[in-house]
């Protein structure tokens, strides 16, 4: 009889910790995605400094067809790269958001637009998401087009 009630009692907190976890990443999946609602308004600012200042301090951004920018100031410089290009706009559909404490991971979709509205990019993308002093920030950033070269 002690036996099923501890196994019972295990069943519980196990049930507990299963809520607790789908908690935290319903929680975490809405901090990235508010987030993402700032770099996108940045985006549409043409603020350069605004999307950078959503990357981690030692973050970095892997762009296509260029070398690792690590570190704000470079993130930053890509960001900008972006806007003189004549990017105007971007949409992202976040497939997967995934985290295990400080750590998050998000998988999507991408697509960049340019002054006539065309589609000028599409792709994929991995975001790596890190906890900072309570706010979640892009660490690593890695896109890929889907386009052929």
């Amino acid at each position: 009889m002690n036996m099923q009630t501890s196994t019972h009692d295990a069943s519980a907190l196990d049930k507990e910790a299963s809520m607790s976890t789908i908690e935290q990443q319903t929680e975490v999946r809405a901090a990235i995605e508010a987030a993402t609602r700032q770099l996108i308004d940045a985006f549409g600012r043409r603020d350069a400094a605004g999307c950078a200042s959503l990357y981690t301090e030692q973050g970095a951004m892997l762009p296509p067809s260029a070398d690792i920018a690590r570190g704000r100031q470079a993130i930053q410089e890509v960001w900008q790269g972006i806007f003189d290009a004549g990017l105007t706009a971007f949409r992202v559909e976040s497939l997967e958001v995934e985290s295990a404490g400080d750590l998050a991971y998000e998988m999507g979709r991408y697509a960049l637009y340019a002054r006539d509205n065309d589609a000028a990019d599409e792709g994929k993308y991995i975001l790596i998401w890190k906890r900072e002093a309570g706010q979640w920030r892009i660490h690593r950033d890695i896109v890929n087009s889907s386009r052929p070269a």
